[in-house]
């Protein structure tokens, strides 16, 4: 029981940062001397949450603060168990932010760079916590320590709830609304530039990377519980 209540211990610690790194980085757009990478992000107060960025760091962070009321439990009963629904959040959320680091590091950052404004500062200011920390200690946590042997492939779709609903609201807003219209400008650039089909293409990439990435989470923790049993 001495493994299990480490791992437990670990998950306390990530469950408990990833809230707290989340409330300063969604209060610092509420702030009104200051506009976190002002050239990129041009909304403040609560248009803030209309970055899937912001909405999946926010879930990861609900799902960690059940989380910690179990790992208290756990620590105090010396019972290392967590229910199914809770688990399964936190997968759906971890997945959602996985998403969000995997966007970042391989398109926006690179995207970042070629226009001049450097690699790095995607990952500058409270950026850091949400395109970093938040994701790399939720990915741990979840694979490391909240782990299922009961958790199938067959659940893995789940993973990509969050992406799908964003994209179909993002579609609404940016070319079924569209922006003169009181809607959401393509700041996710998913449009290509105004290419209004260019939509269709940018979702079909996303939402598959959205379930390799679920299924890589899966896989993942499988071979952990695998080589741990």
């Amino acid at each position: 029981m001495k493994k299990e209540r480490i791992y437990n211990v670990f998950s306390l610690i990530c469950n408990i940062i990833i809230p707290f790194c989340t409330a300063l980085a969604v209060a610092n757009y509420f702030r009104t001397d200051v506009i976190e990478n002002h050239d990129w992000v041009n909304f403040t107060g609560f248009q803030c949450f209309r970055f899937f960025t912001v909405l999946s760091n926010v879930a990861v962070s609900i799902a960690g603060l059940i989380l910690i009321y179990f790992n208290v439990k756990n620590i105090i009963c010396d019972d290392y168990k967590y229910p199914k629904w809770v688990l399964r959040f936190k997968f759906v959320s971890t997945a959602a932010v996985f998403v969000t680091f995997t966007t970042v590091l391989l398109f926006l950052a690179p995207a970042s760079a070629i226009g001049g404004k450097g690699y790095f500062p995607m990952f500058s200011g409270m950026s850091f916590f949400m395109h970093f920390t938040n994701p790399v200690f939720a990915i741990l946590s979840f694979v490391l320590c909240e782990r299922d042997e009961k958790f199938s492939f067959k659940e893995t779709w789940i993973g990509i709830v969050p992406v799908v609903l964003y994209s179909i609201i993002y579609t609404i807003m940016v070319v079924g609304v569209g922006e003169a219209n009181g809607g959401w400008p393509d700041f996710y650039y998913f449009t290509f530039g105004g290419v209004k089909w260019a939509m269709a293409l940018s979702a079909i990439i996303v939402n598959s990377m959205a379930y390799g990435l679920s299924v890589l989470l899966w896989w993942i923790q499988k071979k952990i519980i695998k080589k741990n049993v």
